[in-house]
């Protein structure tokens, strides 16, 4: 979207005094995009941004266990921020606070 928009916004003018069949084909051109690209996650299989830093974190929070300095820091830092209630600024560590590895 922020390719193609530009390139419309440029010719704003030409788009306005245009008759309102090129305006409707292209709107129509625009909802049949965003539809598309609104299934490709599921066709394509690709992870959402949400889901892929999650297993991206896992990964990182399984590797680092067998280093024992930045599992201490990790387990030193859950143990911080267990004692604080603030829940206004949740970091991923947060989530693992529960976990019997650490």
């Amino acid at each position: 979207m922020s390719l193609i928009r530009p390139l419309f916004d440029y010719c704003f003018i030409i788009l306005q005094s245009g008759t309102q069949n090129i305006r409707a084909e292209i709107q129509k051109m625009q909802n049949r995009v965003l539809r598309i690209i609104k299934t490709i996650h599921k066709e394509l299989k690709i992870d959402l941004i949400d889901d892929r830093a999650n297993k991206l974190f896992s990964k990182f929070i399984t590797t680092r266990q067998s280093h024992e300095i930045i599992a201490q820091e990790i387990q030193d830092f859950l143990l911080q921020s267990s004692s604080r209630n603030n829940l206004k600024y949740k970091t991923p560590f947060d989530s693992i606070i529960n976990t019997p590895n650490f």
